[in-house]
């Protein structure tokens, strides 16, 4: 994604929470959300390298908050120990919204060990009610009872695919199938309890 340096691909690009209040396309947004598939550990948490039972198409018996290792290729390559340290292939040419590789010369970058994660100031995951409609918004949001924010933590399955099916929904200008959200945010609560 154009204007994104090293560091932000490195140390936020979909690791931090969405700050938008506002339903958009989570493809083309650099932060996660709720229910996304493409979700990423701070790199200080694993190693750049896959885990060896996911390489192997099996489940890990850590799951991702416990392995060592990288989950999927967003943690494997944006880890500041592999992103941008070979050239891409394709060159300037590439056309890839996200690109692990580096394209010229001088954009290569040496591997570096991943630095800690700044602390938490706020929760990884909230869920809250405002006006009637689900949404996830940090615990230090400027909204407060005054605003009708109510807390709703930790979110059912029905509350956070409802959530997910209105943002995507909305963003795609739709309605979704709640059953097939559903199954995409199943482990949403759990995620969110575990810090992830």
């Amino acid at each position: 994604m154009p204007g994104l340096d090293d560091d932000f691909y490195c140390y936020r690009f979909k690791i931090d929470k969405c700050p938008s209040p506002t339903g958009h396309i989570w493809r083309s947004c650099p932060f996660v959300h709720a229910g996304e598939p493409v979700q990423r550990r701070h790199p200080s948490r694993h190693a750049p390298d896959m885990c060896p039972r996911i390489k192997a198409g099996q489940m890990c018996p850590d799951g991702p908050q416990g392995c060592k290792y990288a989950h999927n290729a967003f943690e494997a390559w944006l880890h500041p120990q592999r992103f941008k340290t070979l050239l891409c292939h394709r060159g300037s040419s590439c056309k890839r919204s996200t690109c692990f590789f580096a394209h010229t010369e001088a954009e290569l970058r040496l591997p570096t060990a991943a630095r800690p994660p700044p602390p938490a100031a706020v929760q990884p995951c909230a869920f809250s009610r405002v006006g009637g409609a689900d949404m996830y918004a940090s615990p230090t949001a400027t909204l407060g009872p005054q605003a009708g924010l109510q807390s709703a933590w930790p979110p059912t399955q029905q509350q956070a695919a409802a959530a997910a099916a209105a943002a995507v929904g909305s963003s795609l200008g739709m309605s979704l199938d709640m059953t097939a959200v559903q199954v995409r945010v199943s482990n949403f609560g759990a995620l969110c309890r575990s810090g992830g």
